[in-house]
């Protein structure tokens, strides 16, 4: 078990040093190290009773500037051996998303590769395909969000995988269904405001995200 922790640690800090290092090139403040808090939280996969991949989720928050990085890594065999590959991250200033990408690969193919960039009162938004799309108004609440806060009063959100807004909702206390275009179901149940776990229903197969308690640090 501490062995198990000790890796979640060593993979909480990389991502954080990479965060760091993309905040420093986005802002000139000399005091950003005394301004920064950072949450994170590290979920296995499980499908079944069998453990198949993790979710690290990681948010800095800068002043007004809020950094976003969830990675997702699968290694399962349903009918044949899937591996999926999934980054996701959003930077946010004054609350609204300011710019974002998702990168998903499956066995070693690129499944979707989007960006999206605010530029005054729109969105810009490229998939892999190159195919360009405009948002208009702004972007307060993103599906990576949920993994950090309970999506109170929320009927809808956006999702940077569909570049569009998705349905949310309230199945009971503190639980909620994120409806998605591919039929996919998402199921986020939370615990004093803290995500505990994520059900995914896929065509496929159901899986679960439970969350790991991480060592305080001393």
């Amino acid at each position: 078990m501490g062995h198990q922790h000790t890796t979640y640690t060593f993979l909480i800090r990389l991502l954080l040093c990479q965060l760091f290092l993309f905040s420093v090139l986005l802002t000139n403040s000399e005091s950003i190290l005394a301004q920064q808090s950072e949450k994170s939280h590290v979920y296995e996969i499980y499908k079944g009773n069998d453990k198949i991949g993790q979710v690290v989720a990681i948010t800095v928050t800068d002043g007004k500037k809020k950094f976003i990085r969830i990675e997702t890594h699968i290694d399962v065999r349903v009918l044949f051996t899937v591996k999926v590959d999934v980054v996701v991250k959003n930077n946010f200033v004054d609350e609204a998303l300011s710019e974002a990408s998702v990168r998903r690969v499956i066995n070693g193919s690129v499944k979707i590769n989007n960006t999206i960039v605010r530029s005054e009162k729109r969105y810009q938004m490229i998939n892999m395909d190159k195919d360009t799309t405009f948002y208009n108004g702004t972007i307060g609440k993103c599906v990576s969000q949920l993994y950090f806060e309970e999506p109170v009063n929320l009927s809808s959100i956006f999702s940077e995988a569909f570049l569009k807004p998705v349905s949310l909702v309230k199945t009971g206390p503190s639980t909620y269904q994120l409806e998605l275009p591919d039929g996919n179901i998402n199921h986020y149940t939370y615990v004093n405001g803290v995500c505990t776990t994520v059900t995914i229903e896929t065509s496929m197969a159901t899986v679960k995200l439970k969350l790991v308690d991480i060592p305080a640090k001393q």
